[in-house]
């Protein structure tokens, strides 16, 4: 009779715990949806910044050469016109 008692309490134990077990699943399941969408949506907004920053600073090195390059080269261009 005990031992029924046992399997009894075992049976009912792992019962708790998979039900403990199944609403923990549901809640981690919404508490990352409610996380990290809103951090995949932030993730975004800075992929995006960062794109636009590397622009920047591309056209921040890009001038200063340009200018540079017309400066050398320009004695060259108006000899070669003036030919």
């Amino acid at each position: 009779m005990f031992a029924v008692m046992t399997l009894f309490a075992v049976l009912v134990g792992f019962a708790v715990l998979a039900a403990v077990a199944a609403v923990g699943a549901m809640v981690l399941k919404v508490a990352f949806k409610l996380v990290l969408l809103p951090l995949i949506f932030v993730m975004v907004i800075v992929k995006i910044a960062v794109i636009v920053a590397l622009g920047v600073a591309l056209i921040a090195v890009i001038i200063p050469l340009l200018v540079i390059g017309t400066l050398c080269a320009a004695p060259f261009a108006v000899g070669f016109l003036l030919r």
